[in-house]
């Protein structure tokens, strides 16, 4: 499932119990033709949202409801700044500020100059199974992901990567590869015993933290 479906449905929620803010854009220089950044659709259940380019406010982003009638939370739609915001030769950081109510409750920023900062790591449960009869081993996911300095993903980010674990559980499949598009995923299998398993990897440029899952 692509981070643009996603998006369509966690915007369909209650802002007041949790906004969302998710543009569809990488902010990737020469992403799309004539190196520009247009069109963009905005996936938000928040009123209305600011877009910023550098330090001067270029739009203000409304819902499209007479285009997806159907939804509740209808996205946000942008084709178009004011001239004299942007040219092709020019770039900066972006940010998005959602509002409720006529109120600030949610940024989403992008950086014009991303640096690899962060190698991120989480497993999809904490605690796995030892053994049982019916099972021989228990099994779980970790995803790694390299993120810029605003936590963005690095997308285009290709590093060599190796993956580590102590405890009582093990790989399944290699100790290192690739990753694609910023991120890759490891999975581990109980080896029987209880205890805590500690997972991390690295790159040549980042390390993880180590993510524990306690097998009983």
């Amino acid at each position: 499932m692509t981070l643009t479906t996603t998006a369509v449905y966690e915007s369909q929620q209650d802002p007041h119990i949790k906004p969302v803010l998710v543009p569809a854009t990488l902010w990737v220089n020469g992403d799309i033709d004539e190196c520009g950044f247009l069109p963009m659709y905005v996936f938000t259940n928040c009123d209305y949202v600011e877009f910023s380019f550098g330090d001067r406010l270029a739009r203000r982003l409304h819902p499209q409801r007479r285009w997806f009638a159907g939804l509740e939370h209808a996205p946000m739609y942008m084709d178009r700044i004011p001239e004299g915001i942007w040219d092709e030769w020019g770039w900066e950081d972006a940010v998005f500020t959602g509002y409720v109510d006529g109120e600030p409750v949610i940024t989403k920023k992008f950086v014009k100059n991303p640096v690899p900062t962060t190698l991120t790591a989480a497993a999809d449960d904490a605690v796995l199974r030892a053994q049982t009869p019916e099972e021989p081993y228990d099994v779980t996911r970790i995803v790694f992901e390299a993120v810029d300095q605003y936590g963005n993903s690095l997308d285009y980010l290709m590093d060599s990567i190796e993956f580590a674990v102590e405890g009582p559980a093990e790989l399944i499949g290699p100790a290192s590869t690739t990753l694609l598009g910023g991120c890759i995923a490891a999975w581990i299998r109980t080896t029987g015993e209880k205890g805590v398993v500690r997972i991390s990897a690295r790159t040549s440029r980042l390390r993880s933290e180590n993510v524990e899952v306690i097998v009983e």
